[in-house]
């Protein structure tokens, strides 16, 4: 039931905290789910505290304002190591970066330019999936394996 009233707030509020952080169109909408069902998550985990509340809305709204702050540390970090696994081609294309040929054994080229298309190009994950004909929770998944593996190798 506090799914159902609770959501569209939610949702709205986690699309104008995004909006805050980036400009890239589509960020916002692409991502705000995320932060939402990352929120419910938390809550259903600390579900007694939720409940034990005096304000169960307002608790929801601080922990999509928390996943949200979350989100957006994890892609200016991400954003920051796909820049160092890049090198610059040099043309006049700000965008032209091609994987350093050391990295070659850590990322596959498909892997790279789903962390370019993501954290350089500003691609959502809904536009992704659509370009790789996957679900977005199959992309989502995929994304979180190859940071774990990444941050395991490096």
């Amino acid at each position: 039931m506090i799914y159902r009233e609770q959501y569209p707030a939610m949702y709205r509020y986690a699309t104008a905290l995004l909006k805050n952080y980036s400009t890239r169109d589509g960020y916002a909408s692409g991502r705000a789910e995320e932060v939402v069902q990352e929120a419910f998550g938390v809550a259903w985990e600390k579900r007694d505290e939720l409940f034990a509340s005096t304000a169960p809305a307002g608790w929801l709204i601080r922990a999509v304002q928390y996943k949200a702050r979350e989100l957006i540390r994890e892609d200016q970090k991400w954003m920051k190591r796909v820049l160092r696994c890049s090198e610059y081609s040099g043309s006049q294309d700000a965008g032209n970066f091609h994987l350093r040929s050391e990295l070659s054994d850590l990322l596959s080229e498909e892997e790279y330019l789903l962390l370019k298309g993501l954290y350089l190009e500003g691609y959502t994950y809904k536009e992704l999936s659509r370009q790789l004909g996957v679900k977005q929770s199959a992309l989502a998944m995929r994304v979180k394996r190859l940071k774990e593996r990444l941050r395991k190798e490096l």
